[in-house]
C-alpha cells in the first residue's frame, strides 16, 4: 500500500484484468487472507472492480467458498466500512455465505 508508484500498480491492476475472469477472481480469493495484512487498499481496488462488474461479480459469489469462512467475513467487513455504497451487496453476500 505504500508506493511511491501508484501509476505502475494501476498498471498492474488493468493487466490483471486481461486475464480470464475464472482464473483471475479464483486467485484473487484465494490470495485475499494475505493481501488483507499487507495491502488492504489494493485489495479493496481490486475487489471495487470486481464488485462493479456483473460478470466478474458473478464469478466472484460462485468461488467465495474457496476461501475460508472467517477470511472472507473480514474482507466483506472491510469492504462494508470503506464503502457505502457497497454495503447492500456485501449485506447480500454475507447472507449467501451465511446460507452455506
Amino acid at each position: 500500500d505504500d508506493t511511491d508508484f501508484s501509476d505502475v500498480m494501476y498498471g498492474i491492476v488493468h493487466t490483471l484484468e486481461y486475464y480470464p475472469p475464472e482464473a483471475y477472481i479464483k486467485k484473487l480469493i484465494m490470495l485475499s487472507p494475505y493481501m488483507l495484512s499487507h495491502c488492504p487498499d489494493w485489495l479493496l481496488t481490486l475487489y471495487y472492480r470486481v464488485f462493479n462488474n456483473s460478470e466478474t461479480l458473478s464469478i466472484f459469489q460462485k468461488n467465495m467458498h474457496l476461501a475460508d469462512r472467517e477470511d472472507m467475513l473480514k474482507l466483506l467487513d472491510l469492504v462494508a466500512k470503506e464503502s457505502e455504497a457497497h454495503r447492500p451487496l456485501i449485506r447480500q453476500l454475507k447472507d449467501k455465505l451465511n446460507k452455506n
